[in-house]
């Protein structure tokens, strides 16, 4: 799944149902190379009975032309700082899906504020390089450049971090202070970045 809360395809939307404050970049990366959009937060969203509120959105603007199909068939995608909020049945034989909130439901979907967009690759996907940074974040002041390779967060060197471990630490409250070695071609360099949210 996604490594995001919630994605939304822009132009399958009400253009009065867009936050009015947004943040505009690379969404992150898939297949087809880089997602370019949105990102911002709704006031709400709900599966079933259960509602989410202030949800970090990313909001994909996708060309008909070139994948109609795609939009004949989703609005988006939910992501797995949603989907690991409930624990899931698939009855596959009837094409029917239950949930239950779990231990994780009343933690709110996280949202990270160093403003770096990261891809995980490599054979155990534990390599960490910074795919992009959104101009006005804490990353982007402390000259942290697409191309960066993280060696280590807060002294945690990057073969014992998951994606997901990275992305709670750049998570935590505004003006956290996060050390981040980084290493760009054959200079390895000391960042210290205080966590931001911009949205």
């Amino acid at each position: 799944g996604a490594g995001l809360p919630l994605l939304i395809i822009h132009n399958t939307l009400d253009s009065n149902l867009m936050p009015s404050s947004v943040i505009t970049g690379r969404l992150g990366m898939g297949l087809g190379g880089f997602i370019e959009g949105t990102i911002g937060k709704i006031n709400s969203f709900s599966i079933g009975e259960f509602t989410l509120h202030n949800v970090v959105t990313s909001f994909q603007f996708l060309d008909s032309k070139l994948d109609s199909i795609s939009l004949l068939q989703k609005n988006g995608i939910i992501g797995n700082d949603i989907i690991r909020l409930f624990d899931w049945y698939l009855d596959y034989g009837n094409e029917f899906c239950y949930f239950k909130p779990n231990k994780d439901y009343k933690k709110a979907p996280v949202y990270d504020m160093s403003g770096m967009v990261l891809m995980a690759y490599g054979e155990d996907l534990n390599n960490y390089e910074v795919i992009d940074i959104t101009k006005g974040s804490a990353a982007f002041y402390q000259d942290i450049r697409q191309g960066d390779v993280i060696k280590s967060v807060n002294r945690w060197p990057r073969y014992l971090l998951s994606y997901q471990k990275i992305v709670k630490i750049l998570s935590n409250k505004e003006g956290d202070d996060v050390r981040i070695i980084l290493k760009r071609g054959e200079k390895t360099l000391k960042k210290h970045i205080r966590l931001k949210n911009i949205l």
